[in-house]
């Protein structure tokens, strides 16, 4: 299938939804590689959330990721 390669970057904010409070534009980020996970073990339902995974990777121009991630 054709998905974007790569699950590891830093990248620069430029938009934020409207409820999003604590980043704004121009922000520097680096998402996790697992945009599910956000402490502990690593469970099987959050590895689907690996970028570059079984979703799209990094090496685009622009990414959506969560807040959170």
């Amino acid at each position: 299938n054709n998905l974007v390669l790569c699950s590891g970057c830093k990248g620069e904010v430029i938009a934020v939804g409207v409820d999003v409070k604590w980043w704004k534009d121009g922000d520097c980020i680096c998402p996790n590689f697992a945009l599910e996970h956000i402490c502990g073990d690593l469970m099987e339902e959050i590895k689907a959330s690996a970028l570059s995974g079984d979703t799209d990777g990094v090496l685009r121009k622009y990414i959506n990721v969560p807040a959170y991630a």
